[in-house]
């Protein structure tokens, strides 16, 4: 998706700023502090967070910045594949919600052991979790894990790093709530712009907390 515009955002606003014609195309205020932003194509996901430490995530549409849900949720690396959204839940169980409403289709366990620490990619538009242990990969229709491998040769046991078919940089699971928020593993997108939040699990800060 080529354009001319940018996202910015400031304490409790975003916009689209179209850089040829130096015009603002929309703007959104919103009720607490924003924490993070990325846009995945057509998408914007915000995450914002209140004085005692609350996140919520809030999906906007790129073109129109038409609202079109917040949950009080925070997502960890987020794949957007047809109408649903897939991500990680701070529970560590994998989420999957209809991108129009936000309601929840199905969550499942990951089931890995406590000392793992699992990645998730986009790979042969198959959604693989994956530690040195074990593979799984997930079915978008029933929702279900089920044992696999890793496409192509990849040996999950030699991995420092992958860069999937989402453009996300695949590291480990973000292991605190240091402010990542829900951007924490979101690459640009196919041909999104957008911010990036680091080394996807390495620990770095897409955003601050409360007031």
């Amino acid at each position: 998706m080529e354009t001319n515009s940018i996202l910015i955002s400031e304490k409790r606003k975003v916009f689209k700023l179209n850089t040829s014609s130096q015009k603002v195309e929309w703007d959104i205020s919103f009720e607490h502090k924003i924490a993070g932003i990325s846009r995945v194509n057509e998408y914007v996901f915000i995450s914002t967070v209140n004085n005692w430490g609350k996140y919520h995530t809030s999906l906007l549409k790129f073109n129109s910045g038409k609202l079109l849900w917040t949950i009080d949720k925070i997502l960890y690396y987020i794949h957007v594949l047809e109408e649903t959204i897939i991500y990680i839940d701070r529970t560590k169980e994998v989420v999957c919600l209809l991108l129009n409403s936000g309601e929840e289709k199905f969550r499942v366990k990951m089931d890995f052991k406590w000392y793992e620490s699992p990645k998730m990619a986009l790979i042969e538009n198959n959604i693989y979790l994956f530690s040195i242990k074990s593979t799984k990969v997930l079915n978008l229709n029933t929702g279900s894990l089920s044992e696999a491998k890793l496409p192509a040769n990849i040996n999950p046991k030699e991995l420092t790093f992958i860069l999937d078919e989402f453009q996300i940089e695949i590291n480990t699971l973000p292991s605190g709530d240091a402010g990542d928020a829900m951007l924490y593993g979101i690459g640009a997108g196919n041909d999104g712009g957008g911010f990036n939040a680091g080394d996807a699990g390495g620990g770095g800060d897409a955003g601050g907390g409360g007031e």
